[in-house]
């Protein structure tokens, strides 16, 4: 039920057993599905879909049954932190230092929430700009940006034992079916966004390609590369080239 919860985030599920929902696999309009949270059932009255959790996890992303446990289970990981909402991003708005270096990125206060940023303290309490990776409102994986320009740290870190070739920002993009550019770095897609564009980053650099939750995200879209002009450019544009 805490993925239904997550997915249909504007819906209160505590008043009934059954409730109301718009259903995602047909053009609805008026809500013709319904979730019975007792049972952790979805069921549309008008097209006749009807599955579990774990199956509406697979069908409304186009993934695999396996893939879809490994969703579930990442939300189960979910539950034993604190949400990013009430931790990371409350932090970054009431630091308002680290949030006015944030907007001279060029970033807008709208953007800034819009891609729910985030303030992250590293074990030696050094302040990184939180990129969150959600997937279907699931927080899947936390990037640090060194916005602050530590001395002998990288430009961007990564959570250990993480998945690479997921989309940022995955949940908005899905659904805007404009023309899609996808930029090499997290900074130039925020920007680019900030600009007006509906541009992505994957996951784990210009080597990366979408991974197999997101690659079916890319089918019949219509997509401008735009990597950075060097070797890794390059490569990196013939390896998303051929792969989506």
């Amino acid at each position: 039920m805490k993925f239904f919860e997550k997915y249909y985030n504007d819906i209160d599920f505590s008043r009934a057993e059954e409730t109301k929902v718009l259903c995602p696999f047909h053009s609805d309009t008026s809500p013709s599905a319904s979730i019975n949270s007792s049972k952790d059932l979805f069921h549309c009255w008008v097209c006749g879909e009807g599955y579990s959790e774990v199956q509406f996890i697979s069908k409304v992303n186009n993934i695999s049954i396996i893939d879809a446990n490994k969703v579930l289970s990442k939300f189960e990981d979910n539950l034993l932190r604190s949400e990013w909402e009430l931790t990371e991003k409350a932090e970054l708005w009431a630091h308002s230092s680290f949030l006015e270096r944030v907007r001279m990125l060029g970033l807008s206060d709208e953007l800034i929430n819009e891609l729910n940023l985030g303030l992250i303290k590293d074990e030696k309490k050094r302040l990184w700009l939180g990129i969150p990776v959600f997937y279907n409102n699931v927080l899947m994986q936390r990037k640090m940006y060194n916005l602050l320009k530590i001395e002998g740290m990288p430009k961007m870190l990564n959570e250990h034992n993480t998945r690479n070739g997921f989309v940022i920002p995955y949940d908005i993009w899905k659904k805007d079916k404009s023309v899609t550019y996808v930029f090499e770095g997290e900074k130039d897609m925020m920007l680019a966004r900030e600009l007006g564009l509906n541009a992505i980053t994957i996951t784990g650099g210009a080597s990366s390609k979408p991974n197999d939750l997101v690659i079916n995200e890319f089918k019949d879209r219509k997509v401008v590369i735009c990597y950075d002009n060097d070797k890794a450019g390059f490569e990196g544009t013939k390896i998303l080239y051929t792969n989506i």
